[in-house]
C-alpha cells in the first residue's frame, strides 16, 4: 500500500505502456505485477523510506490522501442461508470484519447481506 501511494505515477506508467488504461480489466489484472516491477526497480533508499512509512502505517493507519480513489469490491458468497445464523453469527462477523478493516487498513466497509426468512421470504439487512 505504501509502495501504491508513494509510486503510482510509475506503477500507471509500466501499466500505460503495457496498453492497460486505469479501471480497464487488463488493468486490474496486471495491476500487482506492475507493482512488482517498481518495487525492483526501487533504490535502497526509496525501499527503506517505504518500509518506515509502512511501519508508521501500521501503528496508526494510512492518511487520506493514500485512501482516494479506493476500489468498491463487491463479494457473493453462496445462494441461500439460514435466517437466524445471516441475522445472528452474520451481524458479529460483519461488524468485527469492519473493525479490523478500518483499524488495519484504514479502509470503511459496507456490508449487506440476504438471505430467505423462516416463511421464506426475502431478508436483508445492512
Amino acid at each position: 500500500m505504501v509502495i501504491a501511494d508513494q509510486e503510482k505515477a510509475k506503477i500507471d506508467d509500466v501499466l500505460a505502456r503495457a496498453g492497460h488504461a486505469p479501471g480497464s480489466s487488463g488493468y486490474i489484472k496486471n495491476y500487482q505485477r506492475a507493482v512488482g516491477k517498481v518495487i525492483k526497480r526501487l533504490t535502497a533508499e526509496n525501499m527503506e523510506r517505504a518500509e518506515k512509512t509502512a511501519k508508521e502505517w501500521n501503528d496508526t493507519h494510512p492518511p487520506q490522501r493514500s485512501k482516494q480513489g479506493e476500489t468498491l469490491i463487491l463479494w457473493q458468497h453462496g445462494t441461500e442461508t439460514t435466517g437466524r445464523a445471516a441475522e445472528g453469527k452474520g451481524r458479529k462477523f460483519a461488524h468485527e470484519f469492519s473493525k479490523a478493516m478500518w483499524k488495519h487498513c484504514g479502509a470503511r466497509v459496507v456490508v449487506m447481506a440476504a438471505w430467505k426468512g423462516a416463511a421464506g421470504d426475502i431478508m436483508y439487512g445492512l
